[in-house]
Order: C-alpha cells, then structure tokens, then sequence
C-alpha cells in the first residue's frame, strides 16, 4: 500500500451518499435520496471501491466504508443468497436478490478475500461469508450472473474454487457458441447492459484454468464489443433506450456510467493477458468518456460535488448522481490510475 498517493478525484459525494447503514441509492442531484433506500448490489459495489480506495491511499475513512459495506452484505445474507432492496428503515421489500445482485455480491466478497493488503479480520469475515454463499453459484442460468460470479471466484484463493469457476464459465462460453456468427461476435441476441463483464469474466477465469479456448472467445468477443462502441474516436457505449440487436442499428442513447467502468475493466485485463497496447489505448478512451471525451463533448463528471451523472442522454447528462454511476467513476479512475503506475513500474 501506499500511503503517500492521492486520489484523482472528490470524495466527497461518496461520503455523503453512505450513511451508518451503507450507500444509498439514488440522489437527486447530489442530494442522498432517503425514499429510494439501499441496494445490496451497490454495497456489493462499494465495497470493492472503498478496498481500492484504502490500498491507494491508506485512509482509514476508507476501510471504515470497506467494513460497512461488507456488514451490509452480511445482513443481506439470507440462506446461502442474498436479498437486495432495502428500505431506509433497515428492512427488506423482497424476499430475494436477482441472480445479477448474487453474483455482484460474490465478486465483491471474492475480491475482498483475496486482497492481502486488507486487514486479516474484514478478510477472513467475507471468506465466512464467501464459503456460505458460493455453494448458490451452481444454480445460476443468467449469463451476466455466471460473469460476475466467476470474476469473484477468480480472485478467491480457495481449493474448492476451481470446478465451480469452470462451470460459470462453460456456461458463458456455451451462450456465445450458441449466438456468435458472421459480424456478430456476441453471447446474446442483443448486446445490452453491463456487456464488457462477460469477455472479462473469461479473461479473468484463463488466468487461473490456462484455457486458451476461452482466452481466445473473450478477447474475440472484447474485440467486437470495442468496434461496436468506438465511434468519432471515442467511446460511445451501447444506449439503454434500444440496446443493439444483431443486424439492426445500436441505440445511441442513454449511455450509462456502468458501461464505461466495465469495458474499462475488461480493456486492462485483456492488457494483462496480451500486452498488446490497443487495450490500454481503449481503457484510455473508457476513462476519458467521464471527462468530456464523449458524443456530447461534457463531463460526466461534477468535479464540485464530486458525484458523477446517472446518463448520458441526447440533450446532455441526466443530472441525479446515485450511487451505480458514482462508484462506476471511482472504479475506472482507480483502477486505470494503479494499472498505468504498475505498467511504469515494470
């Protein structure tokens, strides 16, 4: 860890927006919405963010949210799953998470588990939980839910790991055999939300089983998600009001911080894996899409509140900063801030 870098950006939205439960949902502007509550997911999210905080900085503030989070998540916990909306009055309005916030959950806890520079006791309380909830991964049929499961049993140095890490992954695998033909490259009809955590998660799951098989569909499939959201130059992620069906036009609009974070992701993995500087130049062009290098040339980023905008619409940044488009920005500063520094280091 080192104690003597500072972060590229405000904290202060993401101290407002946590509370002594966890991080809130939704703001209105950059006002905490208390009627919206919280989300299991996005404390899933935060966790992993205040971890990558505190490793870069050494801010105590920061393992304070880290803890938070992590006993958000313990809360949540219900009979080896998770529930996720949570009301401001502590309780939850449904009887279970969808399998996308269970697998955002492993992926946190996994990610946590195996960060040594943690202190041992918040590690070893997400393994407890981590042994008592991946055992549900088994059950999951949603591709996105396999992609995130497998990025949280990809950093879980754990013996039992390996077999459900490759049956996540033969399930994301088996998708893009299905889907993938002539000039679409792709694991579903459509290319939607949150697209990049699918050629990540195969990235992620070659590092540990050695599969060429699945290093050369996630970086074909990464490949041709980069060609289908660069455009002018730079990034210009899928728009939600549409998706992108194969052999139809994508949707232009709204594009989402998420969309950003995740390619970014995915690019510097692929980086990893590849060396090959293509991926590093997009990870580049993800990040910048926060700082005005977009369709509408304006930051998504408020650098006087510190919080980022929900979307980018046709007439400009929606103007609520919750917390999914918050930790989106953090995440891809971060990480592409400690990529780049390893990179010059080696």
């Amino acid at each position: 860890m080192n104690t003597q870098k500072q972060l590229r950006f405000n904290s202060a939205h993401l101290m407002r927006m946590v509370d002594d439960t966890g991080i809130l949902r939704h703001a209105i502007y950059d006002v905490p919405n208390l009627k919206e509550g919280y989300a299991t997911d996005d404390n899933a999210r935060l966790l992993m963010v205040a971890a990558l905080c505190y490793d870069h900085t050494g801010d105590e503030r920061f393992l304070a949210l880290a803890y938070r989070a992590l006993s958000f998540l313990g809360y949540a916990e219900k009979g080896g799953w998770f529930q996720n909306f949570m009301r401001y009055d502590r309780r939850f309005v449904d009887a279970e998470a969808s399998q996308e916030c269970y697998g955002r959950c492993i992926w946190a806890l996994g990610t946590i588990a195996g960060r040594s520079t943690l202190p041992q006791g918040l590690r070893a309380a997400a393994e407890i939980l981590l042994q008592k909830t991946a055992p549900a991964a088994a059950g999951l049929t949603q591709l996105r839910a396999n992609a995130y499961a497998a990025l949280g049993l990809a950093g879980w140095e754990h013996p039992a790991r390996a077999q459900t890490l490759a049956e996540q992954l033969a399930r994301v695998a088996a998708a893009y055999h299905g889907k993938a033909g002539p000039n679409w490259f792709w694991y579903e009809e459509e290319i939607t939300y949150c697209n990049a955590v699918l050629p990540h998660a195969l990235l992620a799951g070659t590092e540990v089983l050695g599969s060429k098989g699945l290093l050369d569909i996630g970086l074909e499939s990464l490949d041709f998600l980069l060609q289908e959201t660069t455009r002018e130059s730079f990034f210009w992620p899928i728009g939600c009001n549409g998706w992108s069906r194969r052999g139809h036009p994508p949707a232009l609009y709204d594009q989402q911080p998420v969309e950003a974070c995740a390619t970014l992701m995915a690019c510097l993995t692929a980086h990893r894996l590849t060396q090959k500087d293509v991926y590093l130049e997009k990870a580049q062009l993800c990040h910048d899409w926060f700082l005005g290098a977009n369709s509408a040339a304006v930051p998504m980023v408020d650098e006087s509140s510190g919080g980022c905008y929900d979307s980018l619409r046709q007439d400009g940044p929606e103007p609520n900063q919750g917390a999914e488009s918050l930790l989106s920005w953090i995440t891809a500063s971060l990480c592409l801030q400690t990529y780049k520094a390893r990179v010059q280091e080696s």
